[in-house]
């Protein structure tokens, strides 16, 4: 569980730099008239944070994990 965090939060920090260089790159490229884009226009994490979608973990699901765990700890041992 630590480690799918792990992955999720890597991939957010990855979006926002690309999101970053991605604004960058469309102020330079866009009209006088027109608004500034922002980095959040190109992340899809950043419309995701203000609604949470994630699925919330239930203590059935921490008993399923603890009985993953040990079958994984009883091969291993």
């Amino acid at each position: 569980m630590i480690l799918l965090r792990s992955y999720e939060f890597r991939d957010e920090l990855q979006w926002m730099h690309t999101s970053a260089v991605l604004a960058m790159l469309a102020n330079v490229n866009r009209g006088k008239n027109s608004r500034p884009y922002e980095w959040s226009d190109f992340n899809p994490y950043a419309s995701s944070r203000k609604k949470s979608t994630s699925p919330k973990i239930t203590a059935k699901h921490n008993q399923l994990f603890d009985k993953m765990s040990q079958a994984l700890n009883r091969k291993d041992g």
